[in-house]
């Protein structure tokens, strides 16, 4: 299989720069940068400011891709914040890799609607946020590789989302 359009390292060799620095100030500026360059970063970030247990961190991020994104927020705040929630919540063409593929390629189970796809990813997304936030002081890597599960459960799951976990589950 072949990796389609869409994956430009630059989101991801910054989210790992500001691991790799992540108690500094400086890690902050990296994650805010990737906010600001790429919507798949923007699943990272919470459980990024969980590992780091440092609400500056979040701040900074934000101001820093806030900041860069402002012009964008300006002139088109809704294309904009929806494009962010994207990979989850749009109700774009069922595609992808993950549960997705198992009813629309293979045909296995029956093609259920967007929304039950939304609900699950997005609980998904919570309940490990919330177990990221319980155990942080022993699960602190996984902040660079649990953010993609819930779109393995997602309406769309494209192969592009998951170019970089490779990357991510090495570094953690």
């Amino acid at each position: 299989d072949v990796v389609v359009a869409g994956v430009v390292p630059l989101w991801a060799l910054l989210v790992v720069a500001g691991w790799a620095v992540r108690r500094r100030w400086i890690g902050a500026l990296f994650l805010g940068l990737a906010l600001a360059d790429r919507q798949l970063a923007w699943l990272v970030f919470p459980f990024f400011v969980v590992a780091t247990g440092r609400m500056r961190t979040a701040f900074v991020a934000l101001a820093v891709a806030l900041l860069v994104q402002l012009p964008f927020l300006v002139t088109a705040f809704g294309p904009t914040l929806a494009g962010v929630l994207g990979p989850l919540l749009a109700p774009l063409l069922a595609d992808g890799i993950g549960v997705m593929q198992l009813g629309v390629v293979d045909r296995y189970t029956p093609l259920l609607p967007h929304i039950v796809f939304t609900v699950v990813s997005l609980a998904l997304l919570v309940a490990l946020l919330v177990l990221a936030w319980r155990r942080r002081d022993r699960l602190a890597s996984a902040a660079l590789v649990w953010p993609f599960v819930p779109l393995f459960v997602a309406w769309r799951s494209l192969r592009n989302y998951f170019a970089f976990m490779p990357l991510f589950a090495l570094v953690a």
